[in-house]
């Protein structure tokens, strides 16, 4: 294995007081040797057998160094990105990104459907993938997205409510009050606001057409705003 030596060249290695910083916190690290192999982008931390994690930053003296791979660079910052795996137990376990898209079996959902309290005289939220409308939106990358939910033994007619997410958590709701008949309006909806349509289901069958009211709802810096009246039954 390589080691950086003072002048930044492979060889010899580096021993004298060092301070690793991770997360703005100073992590002493006081007369070891420093080790940097190439072939796994790791710095190792000899003597107490401390690795450092990605995005770490070694303070070397009174002489900070920069190493850039395959560069052979160096200036005033240790700066070590690592590729595929630490050694250090000091580092947090590295978390994969979620995959964008729809998922409408997405734990954050299922979460937030438990969550909210049934109606008064009704059975609770169904937090089952398969009973949620199939306008829903849900994708964690989006600024915006919502899930349409309905009621356990749900039938056409049985209320609804829009839960929205943003970036994948849960924000709320659309309105206090579930409506029967929601829809998204995939038409209108872009990745920070969400339309939904609600039909006016008082005077017509379940699968007959009926007025439509259409309530965008925007993500707007840490809310959801509402940009339309709700609908007045």
């Amino acid at each position: 294995m390589g080691m950086l030596g003072p002048a930044g060249q492979w060889g010899g290695g580096i021993r004298f007081a060092s301070l690793l910083v991770r997360g703005g916190s100073p992590v002493s690290v006081r007369s070891q040797a420093v080790y940097v192999g190439i072939p796994a982008a790791v710095l190792l931390v000899a003597g107490r057998g401390s690795g450092v994690c990605g995005g770490d930053t070694l303070r070397v003296g009174g002489a900070e160094q920069e190493a850039v791979f395959g560069m052979g660079r160096v200036g005033w910052v240790v700066v070590v990105v690592l590729v595929g795996w630490a050694l250090s137990p000091l580092c947090a376990p590295v978390r994969a990104a979620p995959a964008c898209g729809l998922n409408l079996r997405a734990p954050e959902i299922q979460t937030a459907v438990k969550s909210l309290p049934s109606l008064p005289q009704s059975y609770p939220w169904d937090s089952n993938p398969q009973s949620f409308d199939p306008s829903s939106n849900y994708d964690p990358c989006a600024v915006l997205s919502a899930v349409i939910i309905s009621v356990e033994g749900a039938t056409g007619s049985s209320p609804e409510l829009a839960v929205f997410f943003h970036n994948g958590s849960y924000v709320g709701i659309a309105t206090s009050k579930a409506y029967a008949f929601t829809t998204l309006n995939a038409a209108k909806t872009t990745d920070d606001t969400v339309a939904l349509d609600y039909k006016d289901g008082r005077n017509v069958c379940t699968a007959c057409p009926g007025p439509i009211t259409t309530v965008r709802y925007q993500w707007q810096s840490d809310h959801v705003a509402m940009l339309d009246p709700a609908p007045q039954w």
